[in-house]
This record gives structure tokens, sequence and C-alpha cells, in this order.
């Protein structure tokens, strides 16, 4: 009977002995699964901020007051974005996406492309048109002042 006592001890000792390994396997995963998942969050937060640091594009200003370079050139308006951000078209009331261009606050002509930075736009002054289809003409009318008009400003300028 010592014999079956001493071998049921041992049995015992030994079933606790493997319990308690397992339970310690289960707790050091526990515990690398916390280390992995902790490791994730700061690399993430990381990559985010790092990401947001190293883009080289300035964001764009509401409504600012645009810069370019408007002149005449051999009768044909030049226009020249000088701003770091591309103009984009925006809503007009009646005829949908395009970056307003007018002559004289009356004269209006419609682009509908963006215009990137250090880009030109070249029109024909007679492009220009007045809500009745009257068209701009050198021959009748001088050019005073000239307004751009697009989602990301609005820029007037003079002409002598």
């Amino acid at each position: 009977m010592k014999n079956d006592v001493k071998i049921f001890k041992d049995e015992t000792d030994k079933r606790l002995d493997a319990h308690r390994k397992k339970e310690e396997i289960k707790d050091k995963m526990f515990l690398g699964c916390v280390v992995l998942v902790i490791i994730g969050t700061v690399i993430l937060l990381f990559a985010s901020v790092f990401s947001k640091d190293s883009e080289k594009v300035p964001p764009k200003p509401k409504r600012a007051e645009l810069k370019a370079n408007v002149r005449l050139d051999n009768g044909v308006l030049v226009i020249k974005n000088l701003n770091r951000y591309t103009w984009t078209p925006r809503d007009t009331v009646f005829e949908g996406k395009a970056i307003v261009l007018e002559i004289n606050s009356t004269f209006e002509y419609l682009y509908r492309f963006d215009v990137k930075p250090n880009d030109e736009i070249r029109l024909l002054p007679t492009s220009f048109t007045k809500d009745e289809g009257l068209r701009f003409n050198f021959f009748t009318h001088r050019l005073h002042d000239f307004t751009i008009s697009c989602t990301e400003g609005f820029g007037s300028y003079g002409f002598r």
C-alpha cells in the first residue's frame, strides 16, 4: 500500500508539474502577445507621424490670395501660376467646375483644367465674353484689371 501511495504521489507531482509548465507557457505567450501589440502600435504611430512630416507639398491655404504673373505678350494674355500649389476649378453657379478668369469684372472666361505651379495659360482676350455673348475687343475696350477665382483663392491684378 505504501508503494501505491508513493506511485500516486509521484503521478500527482508529475501532473502538477506539467500543469504548472503549461500555465507558465500560457503566461509567457500572453505576455508575448501584449508586447507585440504594443510594439505594433508604436510602429504605426511613428509611421503616421513621419509620413506626414515627409510630405514636401505645402498644404493648400483656404481661399487665399493667388500669386500670378498676368501680362500681355503680342496680343495674347499670359497668366502664370506663381503659387507652390495647383489651382483647381471651383464650382460655378451655372457652368459646372471652372477657374474663372475675368477682364474688367465684366468679360469672363471659364478655364476647366488644373493649373500647376509655374504653368502658364495663354489666351486671346477675344476669348473672354460677357453674359450676353459680347466678346472683349481691344478697339472698343481698355484692359483695366484682371481677376482669377478658383478653389484655392482669389487674385486681382491691375494694368496701366
